[in-house]
């Protein structure tokens, strides 16, 4: 609520529109020859939100992440064979895939994670904020 003030919320097309603006800022400070450095953690994997194997190749496997995007394995998932798969989104959770049976080319993804903040649930299971914004993708 403090991002959105004074109003509610931020309306969806504000997510995409500076993610758009922050990419091509990002672009420009490539070219300047400033990069990132990845600090880690690199021993262990996020909390993973669905699962989907290759119909037509069972050794090809992909994982939905709650904050880490959509990751691929052509290797059954065994051993450092992961890789982030780009999807052309700012989103970051992706909570399903489902691959094309007849054209796995064809891959649907359903981004984002809200909690149900009305009926959350209590303890352990309780959310009371919103999750990640989901754009959806193909």
């Amino acid at each position: 609520m403090q991002r959105a003030y004074p109003n509610n919320d931020i309306p969806a097309e504000v997510y995409f529109s500076e993610w758009k603006r922050a990419s091509s800022h990002a672009l420009s400070t490539r070219a300047t020859g400033s990069k990132w450095t990845s600090m880690g953690p690199t021993n262990g994997g996020g909390r993973t939100l669905c699962i989907a194997f290759n119909p037509q190749n069972p050794n090809t496997i992909y994982a939905g992440s709650a904050s880490g995007g959509l990751w691929r394995s052509y290797h059954l998932g065994e051993g450092n064979t992961w890789e982030r798969v780009p999807t052309g989104f700012p989103v970051l959770g992706v909570s399903s895939v489902a691959i094309d049976p007849m054209d796995t080319n064809i891959m649907y993804i359903g981004t984002g994670e809200v909690y149900n903040y009305v009926a959350a649930g209590n303890d352990a299971a309780y959310r009371s904020e919103r999750g990640s914004y989901g754009m959806g993708g193909t």
